[in-house]
């Protein structure tokens, strides 16, 4: 039986934390081969999609004015192969709050382009996808897939550098993240900073990539660390590094916004691959894994951060039992051979929706209108900077005449 082979567009970088664990990690499980498009050059992408590839796979979405995405599309519908996006965000409605929310909002129109336009739709949980079948009617979940060879070969240097973890003496509560998320740390400062006092000099916080709140940021047993902005790019440096930080037990806050709760357990798995217990918001992204008290702890307020975290904190032996049922909940998930399936399943599902004459009108009339939408922004954005430079020039020049 011929190898299976998709042509994969993303932005991300292939080295980079969302394409490995989405795309890369996944796939290879599969036994389905990846050509990558930045290998190749724009005049080679037809021949590609006609003649050597089964489905093209559009990763997180396409910037408003992307050529090469329009080549792909046309390609795709012109030698009837799918087109299907991969996704692991709530794209198209990212909450004003969000840190980042003027960057993902430039690019939202782009996310629902990519959305409409799709033969087939992949998300990274049952939430998300929930919410995108509002938009489209084929849409499946698949599971995010840490890569585990690189995983494992983290937790052996985990091992190696950190050699007292879960030790007795002064524990550490570590918070592995992104600037995005400083208002999910802003929600629990209160009950860090309870438990800090409480425990005294038996206990520290450090934040890594994530900044502090006020609160916590003039705390003398709280410490801030600023990783590489290299690893934003390089998942295996990342997880390298994440296993030489000295955290003896980890959280993962989420403010519950539907944006939050359609994320993944990604930094569960994250955790658990270096024999890390946690406390993690109890929201739709831990609470469907996650059996309190058994292989992580489920927090919905400050009352609840305080005494999980006291739990963790005041008994060797909970850690190493937490940490331990975490693990091998992440080895089964490893071991099994479901997520591997349902990829393949996809693309033979999408290559059946393609198919259907029923679908391929109902999503060219449904592209046009978000095309036309695309287009309209696009015209309205290049109207204001006109604008905009016009009456920069024109005050300018005012000031230039008063001056002289």
């Amino acid at each position: 039986m011929r190898q299976k082979r998709v042509l994969v567009y993303a932005e991300a970088p292939a080295a980079s934390p969302t394409f490995q664990i989405r795309i890369a990690a996944p796939l290879d499980a599969a036994g389905i081969e990846i050509i990558y498009v930045d290998d190749l050059k724009s005049r080679e992408l037809i021949d590609v999609v006609r003649t050597d590839v089964d489905a093209v796979i559009v990763h997180r979405g396409t910037r408003k004015r992307c050529k090469v995405y329009t080549i792909l599309r046309e390609a795709a519908r012109k030698y009837d192969k799918p087109l299907i996006y991969d996704v692991d965000d709530l794209l198209i409605h990212v909450p004003r709050t969000h840190p980042h929310y003027q960057v993902y909002q430039s690019r939202a129109m782009g996310a629902m382009r990519t959305l409409v336009n799709a033969d087939l739709v992949i998300a990274s949980t049952s939430v998300l996808a929930d919410y995108l079948r509002h938009f489209h009617a084929n849409v499946l979940t698949i599971p995010n897939r840490l890569p585990e060879l690189l995983w494992r070969s983290a937790r052996q240097q985990s091992k190696e550098a950190v050699p007292a973890r879960h030790r007795d003496s002064q524990i550490t509560l570590g918070y592995v993240g992104t600037a995005s998320h400083l208002p999910d740390l802003q929600s629990i400062q209160g009950a860090l900073t309870t438990v800090l006092e409480r425990y005294h000099d038996r206990v520290r916080f450090v934040a890594v990539g994530v900044p502090l709140p006020s609160a916590l940021g003039s705390h003398p047993l709280v410490t801030c660390i600023t990783p590489p902005r290299a690893l934003r790019s390089n998942y295996a440096a990342f997880a390298a590094f994440s296993a030489r930080l000295p955290i003896d037990v980890g959280i993962a806050p989420l403010i519950d916004t539907p944006f939050n709760c359609c994320k993944s357990d990604i930094k569960f798995q994250e955790y658990a691959a270096l024999s890390i217990p946690g406390v993690f918001s109890n929201l739709p992204p831990y609470c469907r894994g996650i059996v309190d008290g058994c292989n992580g702890f489920l927090a919905r307020d400050e009352r609840e951060w305080v005494n999980k975290l006291g739990r963790l904190i005041e008994s060797a032996d909970l850690r190493h039992a937490i940490a331990a049922a975490s693990l091998q909940d992440l080895q089964r998930h490893w071991q099994s051979k479901e997520p591997a399936a349902a990829w393949n399943r996809a693309l033979d599902l999408a290559s059946q929706v393609v198919q259907t004459s029923a679908h391929q009108r109902k999503r060219d009339g449904i592209s046009a209108v978000v095309d036309e939408l695309v287009s309209y922004q696009n015209d309205l954005q290049r109207q204001l900077k006109r604008t905009i430079g016009y009456q920069l020039a024109r005050t300018f020049e005012r000031l230039r005449r008063k001056a002289s």
